[in-house]
């Protein structure tokens, strides 16, 4: 890799390093954990111009209930937005979709680093934990997952992904 190649990776350290909440380390990370029968989904979404105003947008999906949490800059706490309790029909779906052959990151190009969407997403199936990290990527894995998702929620809590058709194949 070229030492130009390290100028976004840098920027990017600086940015998750000065708004730390809602950021996830772009790499991919298994670790051990307690319960082996857990299944947990969390996705975390933020839009960079919006984010001051808007906030974090926090949806955690268990086994049995799905809530939808805001958390602001500068607030300690999360509010939740929306809980509900769901049955195993509304996660079946999730839990089919493979995420472990995915990076634990993805950066389109074609969006500079401080514009664009964010999305980490975190799941846990037994006792396996994988992260990913996407800046305003597409990947058709995460929009199955997301619009499981969008059918549990209320309209104005549903995640706006990236669309299909967004470029993200631009060079550096």
């Amino acid at each position: 890799m070229t030492r130009n190649h390290y100028i976004p990776f840098f920027v990017l350290f600086l940015i998750c390093g000065s708004f730390a909440a809602g950021c996830v380390q772009p790499a991919s990370k298994v670790k051990a954990n307690e319960n082996l029968s857990a299944f947990r989904l969390i996705i975390t979404t933020y839009n960079h111009a919006e984010r001051i105003n808007d906030g974090t947008s926090i949806y955690i999906v268990t086994d049995s209930s799905i809530t939808v949490k805001k958390r602001y800059m500068l607030s300690e706490k999360d509010t939740t937005l929306f809980s509900k309790k769901i049955t195993a029909d509304y996660i079946l779906p999730i839990k089919k979709i493979n995420l472990n052959t995915l990076k634990g990151s993805y950066f389109n190009n074609c969006i500079m680093i401080t514009s664009g969407t964010e999305y980490d997403v975190s799941t846990t199936r037994g006792h396996i934990t994988k992260d990913i990290h996407l800046h305003c990527y597409y990947l058709w894995q995460i929009d199955e997952i997301i619009k499981d998702i969008n059918k549990m929620v209320p309209a104005e809590y549903q995640i706006n992904y990236v669309a299909v058709d967004n470029k993200q194949d631009c060079e550096l």
